[in-house]
């Protein structure tokens, strides 16, 4: 039986579903709190991405916990949050993500997505976790 209360002491993590009082990035923060009112996926960390210097930045990234059922649905939103472009003349160029698969069971599976990684373009990122996040 599915339960992700018990996923969570597996993790030793808090729930969720619970970050009310929180503090979030202001810039994500709607978006991530919309996302773990959700019935199928969560947030368990998250940054906007931050410029300190022209050399110390923090990458914009969600850490989410999946429902196991719905790998397929987290894809398929991922995909359509995109916004892609269709430029034919660099028809392989599009939006950059970085895909970490971490601790999973029978029900659920964690993901950590990476937005822009190299291009470090935070406005685009921001975007797109938004468009994903607030569409669940």
């Amino acid at each position: 039986m599915k339960n992700l209360n018990t996923f969570l002491k597996e993790i030793d993590y808090n729930d969720p579903r619970n970050l009310k009082d929180v503090e979030l990035d202001r810039l994500i923060k709607k978006s991530i709190l919309n996302i773990n009112k959700s019935d199928w996926i969560w947030t368990l960390f998250c940054c906007q991405g931050h410029k300190y210097s022209t050399s110390n930045y923090s990458l914009p990234y969600v850490v989410f916990v999946v429902d196991n059922s719905c790998k397929g649905k987290f894809f398929e939103h991922l995909h359509s949050s995109l916004n892609i472009n269709n430029n034919t003349k660099f028809p392989l160029l599009g939006p950059e993500l970085e895909i970490h698969f971490g601790y999973s069971n029978e029900d659920y599976f964690i993901v950590t997505v990476y937005f822009e990684k190299i291009s470090k373009n935070f406005s685009k990122a921001r975007k797109i976790i938004n468009n994903f996040c607030n569409n669940v």
